[in-house]
Order: structure tokens, then sequence, then C-alpha cells
């Protein structure tokens, strides 16, 4: 019925599975005649289609042909060969590192939907109600769960992952298939290079081990788990498992200093960055952004404060550096995970209370402790060090976002972070000095992404861009302000949507910065800008003291 089509189709569209078919078409298109049969038409294929409840690993090294003897292996599945009814055919190529779990799992369901005599397969109209009827998004755990009720409906069905080790979080997707393999009568292929971690499996006893020693040991510890977990996944053998179990740390703060304590020692000012950068940062940062600022280095004076050839070739490698401390998220409610839409997080609050509130402090891993002001001074530094790439003009540089995806963060909360650390920093000082040159390309750039004033007030045809004094007092940087002053910096100089350095301070509450520029010279009477005069302005903002 009409109905039943549109309630189908509205499903569907929030359910959001990507088109499996490009990667296999183009996957094709290099196929030349007979490539693959040898293996289509060996024993071990036909042992894995035939049997029940199999799974099959084929690996090799990179530009082996894995993904060309996938497509091959796949088309095979489609023909007939005497079956019937035809099998249900699933599969998902991990085409590239911004692909996740949670993007292949949908479009498992999906086609899996499709191949269903029903219009609405129960298991996804239930997760579609359970989700408020599509106005929340799924967990992974929520879609993997789906999808195994859509496996153990289907009589005869294969499914098949091609290059597991381009997937963003290889970690879930490994946990994805441990989970579903010999579930139902599900056929399992996968693909991928030999690499340890996809190899790695513990035997049930092993696994019996791991399991009872953790339930005894966690004492309510939510955290301490995955933080063993992740641990011990790092062993190689049977024996150093038991003897990791037989020296579990008794507290998580004991088990975070013996992640910090692994971590290793070329990755550690790199975790050190990423840790300070998401204790304090002023939002969520993406995977893109958080590439960019392990490639800015605001310590090197007169070298190249920002080197993209130190941009990580693959984004992920965050968590190998930052070990079990932070966890990679896909904001999007229906759209692929990539860098620009992964969210890197603390992986919990307790990271956070680790570094900062002492227990660090004096310890093996001391060299991780920083307070709020530290994590301030690091994160305006390296906006900062960021921003001064942009030595042409942001309009005529072909610069965007997507190019640069630490620019907008840096422009807009560089003087935040400034502000939070106090500017006592020389190395903090010298880069906001070399930004504020009214007539460098850099200052003119920094205004371009992001004026403090606002973007529309610069469609005005009277609007004048304010000078550093202005945009420092806006901002309520003491320091730079007196040092923009020793240098003879005009403080009555007019520009900006206030109108004068004095207004803009006034209208924002920073009464240092009031005192020291009426004792510099500025002129309380001065009238202009969107207030009027400093007093209107000192008004706007219901401070009595400046009043």
């Amino acid at each position: 019925s009409i109905c039943v089509d549109e309630r189908r189709d509205k499903i569907f569209a929030w359910l959001a599975a990507p088109d499996h078919q490009p990667s296999h078409t183009s996957a094709q298109k290099k196929t030349q005649p007979d490539t693959g049969l040898w293996f289509v038409r060996g024993e071990t294929f036909k042992a894995w289609r035939d049997l029940p409840h199999s799974t099959l690993w084929l690996h090799g090294k990179m530009g082996s042909g894995k993904t060309i003897i996938c497509s091959t292996l796949v088309n095979e599945l489609f023909l007939p060969n005497g079956r019937d009814p035809l099998p249900a055919v699933a599969y998902f190529y991990f085409t590239n590192k911004q692909t996740g779990t949670n993007v292949a799992v949908r479009s498992l369901i999906n086609q899996l939907s499709l191949t269903m005599t029903s219009d609405i397969p129960a298991a996804v109209e239930s997760l579609y109600s359970q989700h408020s009827e599509g106005r929340q998004s799924p967990t992974l755990g929520t879609l993997i769960s789906t999808l195994k009720s859509l496996i153990a409906s289907i009589p005869h069905l294969y499914i098949v992952l091609d290059a597991l080790e381009e997937c963003l979080d290889r970690n879930e997707l490994l946990r994805l298939i441990q989970e579903i393999h010999g579930f139902g009568s599900l056929h399992l292929l996968a693909t991928s290079r030999e690499e340890l971690d996809i190899t790695d499996t513990w035997s049930p006893e092993v696994k019996e081990k791991v399991e009872t020693s953790l339930m005894n040991g966690a004492h309510g510890m939510f955290r301490w788990v995955p933080c063993q977990l992740d641990a011990l996944g790092k062993c190689h053998t049977s024996a150093a498992v038991e003897a990791a179990l037989q020296s579990l740390p008794r507290t998580l703060y004991e088990t975070y200093d013996n992640i910090f304590l692994n971590i290793q020692e070329a990755d550690r000012q790199s975790a050190l960055k990423v840790l300070q950068w998401l204790a304090f940062s002023v939002r969520a940062t993406s995977l893109a952004e958080t590439v960019e600022i392990l490639a800015t280095n605001p310590n090197m004076a007169g070298a190249c404060l920002f080197n993209p050839n130190e941009r990580l070739l693959n984004p992920q490698e965050v968590l190998i550096i930052c070990s079990s401390l932070v966890t990679i998220e896909n904001t999007s409610r229906y759209l692929p995970c990539t860098t620009n839409r992964a969210q890197v997080r603390l992986a919990h609050f307790s990271v956070k209370e680790y570094l900062t509130l002492g227990h660090v402090q004096g310890g093996c891993a001391s060299m991780f402790h920083f307070n709020q002001k530290m994590a301030n001074t690091f994160i305006a530094e390296t906006c900062l060090a960021y921003l001064s790439q942009f030595n042409q003009p942001f309009y005529n540089h072909g610069i965007r976002h997507l190019n640069y995806p630490l620019s907008q963060y840096a422009a807009e909360h560089w003087t935040h972070h400034a502000r939070s650390s106090g500017c006592s920093s020389d190395t903090l000082q010298w880069l906001i000095m070399a930004l504020l040159h009214s007539k460098d390309a850099m200052y003119t750039s920094w205004i371009e992404l992001h004026d403090p004033d606002g973007a529309l007030i610069r469609s005005f045809h009277n609007y004048r861009m304010g000078g550093p004094l202005y945009y420092t007092s806006l901002a309520g940087l003491e320091i730079p302000l007196l040092l923009l002053l020793a240098r003879g910096v005009e403080a009555n100089a007019h520009g900006g949507r206030c109108g004068s350095a004095l207004q803009a301070a006034a209208s924002k509450g920073h009464k240092e910065i009031v005192q020291l520029l009426l004792e510099h010279g500025a002129n309380a009477n001065a009238f202009g800008g969107q207030f009027g005069t400093a007093l209107q302005a000192a008004a706007s903002c219901s401070d009595m003291e400046i009043i």
C-alpha cells in the first residue's frame, strides 16, 4: 500500500545506508577476463560456500589483488549454480580509512532488508520505533543487534567484507566479526592485509580466565575493565596474557600509570598535545583537526610552525598514540564517518581528573601532568602557530576549511585560550604580536576567517575594520594590550563595531583593560560606534564598576 511504501522509504532514509554498489562496480572495471577464477573454482572457496556456519579470511600484501578477487567471488555468489532458492548476499568494501563500522553495519542491514519478502523486516521496524520513530540516531550496539536478528531470520546467507585494515574504527569491526561469525546460517568471508590485531584471537580457555580475573578485579569500577582489555589485547601469547592477569593494577589510577608508561617515547609529546587539547578545548575536536594539531609546533621559533609533512598518514593512529585514553565517534546521524565528522574525545572524565588534579604529579608518568593554565597556553600557541601559515590574504589563497581543518577553530577561539592562560608565556606573547600587525596579510586572514565583531558587520558600507588594539581590548588581553601601547599604538584609534578600543573593552566588562586605556589617554567622551559613548557601552553589559 501507499502508506507502507511511504513508511518503508522513511525508515530507509533514516537508516542512511551508503550505496554499496559503486565500490563493487569500480573493482569489477579493473578485472581482466578470468581474474580470480582460480580462487572461486578452488576447494577452499567451495568448502566455505557449501559448509554451514563457515568463516574464511583471505589475506595478502598490499596490491596483491584481494579486492579484485573479492569482487569476483561476490559475483559468483549471485549465480544460481543449481541452488534453489538463491541465497542472500550482502557485501561491503572499506575503500578508505574514513569509513567506519557503523556505516558498514547500516549498509548490511539495508542490503539484507531488500532480500526479504516483507516490505519492512520486523527487526528494522523495531529499530526505527525504539528510536522515537527516527528522531534519534541508533548506536552501533543497536545496529549490530538488528543485524544479528536479520541474520537469524535468513536461512542461507553470505556476508563479504573487503579490506578490514581500511576501517576507521578497526577494533569495533573486529568485535563485530567475533560477534556474528558462526551466527545463524551465516557464511562470513573477510579480506585484509595480515596485521596483528586482525590475526589475534584468544582460545576459549584464555577468554574464560580473562573474564574471571576482570570480574573479580573490577570492584565496581566500570572504566577499569575496558582499560585492562586494551592492555591484554597487546599480549601476543597465552603465557603473556596469564602473566598480565597476575599483575593487574588494583585501582583506576594505577591503570592509567601503566597506560602512560607504555606509551612509546617517540609518541609521548604527541599524546600530551592531544590530551591537553581535548581536556580544555572550547568544543569537541574532529579527527581532521587533531591531525593538524599534531603537525603544528609553536615552539619552533624561526622554523616552520606548521609542517604538512608531519600530518599523520593514517589519522586512526591517534588511537595508537593515546592508547585507551581517547575514543573516536561519528557525529553524523546519517552520513558516513569521515575525518571531519569523526570526533576525538577523552575516553572518560577520569582521564582529565587523573592528569589535572595532581594524581600524576611526582609519579612515574609526571611528564603528562598539566593544569588549566598550561593547557590553555598550549592551545592558544597552537592556534596562533597554525594561523601563521596564512601569510597571503585568505580570500586570495585558495584555502578552504576542508584543506586546513583547524583554521576556523584557531581563528575563532585563540583569544579565549590566550585570555584563560593569562598570556604570561614568552612564546605566546611573541606569537600574538606576530599576528597583530594590521598591515600584515596574516592579520587580515585572521579577520577574514573570523571577525570578532561578527561577519555581517563587514557588509555595512561604512564599516571600518578595527586595529590590533581594538581587537585586543575586545578580547580582554591585558599583556598584549600593554605591549601594543608600549610600541606607540594610538589609544584613541577609530574602527570596529564599537568605534574604539575603550568602548570595545567597556562593552565586554573588561575593567582592567578600560583602566589601562584611560591611563594611556583614551578619551572617555569620544562619540561613535554601536553604543555612542564608552559610558553607554559599559551600561550595555550592566557593569556598575566600569560605569
